[in-house]
């Protein structure tokens, strides 16, 4: 087994060697592809610099990982910072970056809501402030699902998001009665933990989304040489009902443009992240089927049984988000058996065969929603992904 903090420090010095300098966001960023993720790539950094080999300097807010005895390093270093700020422009603008990547999020939400529409009952609001409960906050969407309240934050980081990031607090903490849900590029174990404790859930798009114009193409030439071009995806500008948009019009007309509209517009988003939050989508809703079972089933063998299909078929569903490969149902099974514990597991493992059945059962349903494709004895996911992703060496 590959030890991570072995392997990083020997891509680092590969890279630093190579170039002499690198931005050290993106550094960490590029080894993301590689399977390292950017705590653990940090930490190696840390025992890196002082000199020793190398040396970690910062210009203009912005840290560099620099090898000190690298031919005409100053030239470099400043070659590296022009690379990094041409880059740093575009990506931290909210016209080509941070608004336009909430645009390209809400699209596709539209879309995949709307295949869902025959299954369940869903209201999608854009942008702005919510109240409820006598409860004031301001978050990127907004979405009731299956008779539930989810607030939803989009981000579009270069950097890992940490739980301790100060735009979680308000979603996190100040969010009223609703459940939270963070769509991003990518986020910290500890961010997703405690996402799902609070009956939400984390969307990794993996990717960060830019506008591919002619504004930006030196941003994407910075990108190539940077070594991160293949962590964006360059989307052109969105055209809606004829006309263009990008992040700097987004807010101000999304709430006038007819829903059907932007529906029609999703074959212009990336279909990486159709995928992830198709997964979302599917995942929360099942997660509320849940919770309402525990709500409103007052008959005590009705809910049991029906507590042990929902969790099975919802630990089912995820492993399978997770597989490129078909999986049979006994293993499926199996696998699920692992993470149910206490009353449930003791009613399971009483009638093993009966809660074998339920899951069966649960999955002939998800086959006909088109949710799982069935080949053989075994099922696949073809249109949906995992949205908590987890990165492999």
């Amino acid at each position: 087994m590959v030890n991570p903090e072995i392997f990083a420090r020997e891509a680092i010095l590969k890279i630093i060697k190579r170039y002499g300098a690198r931005p050290t966001n993106a550094l960490k960023l590029q080894l993301e592809r590689l399977g390292l993720y950017q705590d653990q790539t940090g930490k190696v950094i840390d025992s890196l610099t002082g000199g020793n080999p190398l040396i970690e300097k910062t210009v203009h807010n912005s840290p560099y990982l620099i090898d000190p005895s690298y031919p005409k390093i100053d030239k470099v270093l400043k070659e590296a910072v022009k690379l990094n700020e041409t880059f740093l422009k575009v990506q931290r603008s909210s016209k080509y970056s941070g608004r336009f990547n909430e645009l390209l999020i809400y699209i596709s939400l539209c879309k995949i809501l709307d295949e869902h529409k025959e299954i369940f009952l869903y209201k999608l609001e854009p942008s702005g402030s919510r109240k409820f409960n006598g409860f004031t906050y301001k978050m990127d969407a907004f979405l009731i699902l299956n008779g539930e309240f989810f607030a939803i934050e989009i981000k579009n980081k270069i950097d890992q998001t940490m739980i301790t990031h100060k735009d979680l607090n308000g979603i996190l903490n100040e969010r009223g009665d609703t459940n939270p849900i963070l769509i991003n590029r990518f986020a910290s174990r500890d961010v997703k933990r405690e996402f799902l404790k609070q009956n939400g859930r984390v969307a990794d798009i993996l990717k960060l989304n830019i506008l591919d114009c002619e504004e930006t193409e030196e941003a994407k030439e910075a990108s190539r040489k940077l070594g991160i071009f293949d962590s964006i995806n360059w989307v052109p500008y969105i055209t809606i009902d004829g006309e263009e948009f990008d992040g700097s019009n987004y807010r101000s007309r999304i709430s006038e443009i007819n829903h059907n509209k932007l529906i029609e517009a999703a074959d212009q988003v990336p279909k990486n992240i159709h995928a992830t939050l198709r997964g979302l989508i599917r995942l929360i809703f099942m997660a509320s089927e849940f919770r309402r079972i525990l709500r409103v089933e007052k008959r005590p063998n009705k809910k049991i049984d029906a507590i042990i299909s929902k969790l099975l078929i919802q630990y089912s569903y995820e492993y399978l988000l997770s597989s490129k490969y078909p999986i049979d149902d006994r293993t499926l099974f199996e696998v699920s058996l692992r993470r149910i514990t206490g009353h449930a597991r003791k009613e399971i493992d009483s009638n093993r065969e009966k809660a074998y059945s339920q899951l069966k059962e649960e999955l002939y349903n998800l086959k006909e929603y088109g949710w799982v494709v069935k080949t053989g004895d075994k099922y696949i996911i073809r249109d949906a992904e995992i949205p908590d992703k987890i990165l492999r060496l």
